[in-house]
């Protein structure tokens, strides 16, 4: 019912109740360098604003990284050589279901939206979201002329008559609102010639930066299972590390 996007909510609702933990909205990163004199991680803003940490975990799309800070010859390289597709996500909202009971989700094949998904919020208020990558959010882009929301419903409500045998009538008297949400960096995808080991590069960790997101993960990409599965990967290098740092002050203390 509550989709991956209910998993992320309560795992930061908990992250939230942490003392230690602090979010950051709309503090957009200028540059990450590391110090050479105590290795410490230094993240600037583009106002200006200045975080200071042992450890960072970069998780932005590959791509991007070189726009904040410089780069291994080893991740340029695997850079190079992966590319990055579009994603749209069309969030239809609705008053009432217009799907069958317990129907969560629908493939179809030659339409313009391939993939919808159902979801209920309350007693009152209702998603059919639409999912598209690569050829087909490029398509779509171009029918609703870069993202129209009015062009979007109409070819909703067109296809999903069709598919659900209900007039487009039944659908407009239901309709409340419609939004588009466009990534051009959304998944992974590999280029001819790279490898895993490539993958491995980028996963790799450059002193006390470490990177995490879902085309680091030396497994299984494009998902956002993946991408979780990469931070919980990161987070315990980190641990290791601060318990490394522990137990070597320890033994020089003893």
């Amino acid at each position: 019912k509550i989709g991956m996007h209910g998993v992320v909510k309560e795992l930061y609702r908990e992250l939230c109740q942490h003392a230690n933990f602090i979010t950051k909205l709309n503090w957009k990163v200028h540059e990450v360098t590391e110090l050479s004199e105590n290795n410490h991680v230094v993240v600037t803003s583009v106002d200006g604003n200045v975080l200071e940490a042992n450890y960072v975990i970069v998780t932005p799309p590959p791509p991007l990284w070189d726009s904040f800070m410089d780069l291994t010859s080893d991740k340029k390289e695997a850079i190079s050589l992966l590319g990055m597709g579009k994603a749209i996500k069309c969030a239809f909202k609705l008053s009432k279901p217009i799907w069958p009971e317990n129907v969560q989700s629908i493939v179809m094949a030659d339409t313009p939206i391939p993939e919808m998904w159902f979801r209920s919020v309350d007693d009152e208020s209702y998603l059919a979201i639409g999912f598209l990558t690569s050829e087909a959010a490029k398509s779509f882009e171009e029918m609703t002329h870069h993202g129209d929301a009015n062009k979007a419903t109409e070819i909703f409500m067109k296809q999903m008559s069709k598919v659900l045998s209900i007039t487009e009538d039944e659908i407009r008297n239901v309709h409340v609102d419609t939004r588009i949400y466009t990534w051009d960096h959304a998944y992974a995808c590999p280029k001819v010639g790279f490898q895993t080991t490539h993958l491995k590069d980028l996963a790799k960790p450059v002193g006390n930066i470490h990177f995490a997101g879902e085309a680091t993960n030396t497994n299984a990409c494009c998902t956002v299972q993946a991408a979780m599965e990469t931070g919980v990967r990161e987070a315990n290098k980190i641990l290791d590390k601060i318990n490394n740092v522990e137990k070597k002050s320890f033994c020089e203390s003893r």
